[in-house]
């Protein structure tokens, strides 16, 4: 998460990673990842106009409970018990196991969430991906 924080900074600042280490006193950890030690520097040392910029951060916005967890995209399992296998009836290992057992919205359903990125990304003006290091 300290990633996607540093990445916004450096969007909502404009300064590269080393100016924005050099005025945060931010440091690198043992893997070579930017850490920061004290996030609320950044309340201290940072303009009021680039605190008072909005971000929508997309962590948790998806329930893939109910769209793709314990799904086979071969034999597509649709009771609880077939989604809740490790294996589906196919005989394949699952991409994506879960033993929830949630019932599974398709496509254009008001409650399948992964259908709907496009029409929030469009109400934006600009979009910025940001990954951690797995």
């Amino acid at each position: 998460f300290s990633t996607t924080v540093i990445n916004i900074l450096l969007d909502a600042t404009g300064m590269s990673q080393g100016e924005l280490v050099e005025m945060m006193s931010l440091a690198w950890d043992s893997k070579g990842n930017l850490c920061m030690w004290a996030p609320a520097r950044a309340l201290q040392k940072l303009e009021q106009h680039i605190l008072c910029r909005a971000y929508w951060l997309c962590i948790f916005a998806v329930n893939e409970h109910y769209a793709i967890c314990g799904d086979c995209w071969k034999c597509r399992p649709s009771t609880s018990e077939e989604l809740r296998a490790d294996l589906c009836r196919c005989g394949e290992k699952k991409h994506n196991p879960c033993f929830c057992g949630a019932e599974k919205y398709k496509p254009g359903d008001a409650l399948y969430e992964i259908d709907k990125f496009e029409g929030v990304v469009g109400l934006m003006s600009s979009l910025i991906v940001s990954l951690d290091s797995a």
